[in-house]
């Protein structure tokens, strides 16, 4: 006599099946979209160019830095980098270049109007100076 079983799939089996089964279809609908030429495959290459290009073109893009400089006795003093204390918002940490060549870092207190350099020593703003150019440009008084 012959014996019938019930026809059984493993759930695995199954999953793996359907798994299986969407893996084509969004293989298939990546193929039209790259091989059609018309409509939706168009916008689809546009966007999926967009979104891998943009990010590299913007990368490659230097970033604009204006830096903020003035003219003193035929000398061209510019702020290269600056730094604001967050514990004390009086003082700035900053970096000057003068005629292109870098100076060391100084702080300046805008509230004793002195400028400390990287000896220790607090000297007074100079009438017109650049302490007083630095705390006037940065309204912190």
């Amino acid at each position: 006599m012959l014996e019938v079983r019930p026809f059984c799939i493993d759930p695995k089996e199954l999953i793996l099946q359907e798994f299986k089964n969407l893996f084509e279809k969004f293989l298939s609908l990546i193929r039209s979209a790259f091989l059609d030429s018309q409509g939706w495959g168009k916008r689809f290459r546009a966007t999926l160019l967009g979104i891998v290009v943009m990010p590299l073109w913007l990368g490659l893009i230097p970033v604009a830095q204006a830096a903020s400089c003035h003219s003193v006795n035929d000398r061209t003093i510019c702020i290269v980098e600056i730094k604001r204390s967050a514990k004390y918002p009086w003082e700035y940490r900053v970096s000057l270049s003068q005629d292109g060549v870098k100076q060391p870092q100084e702080l300046y207190n805008c509230r004793d109007r002195v400028r400390v350099g990287a000896d220790g020593v607090a000297v007074p703003f100079a009438a017109e100076g650049n302490g007083e150019w630095i705390c006037r440009r940065l309204k912190r008084n």
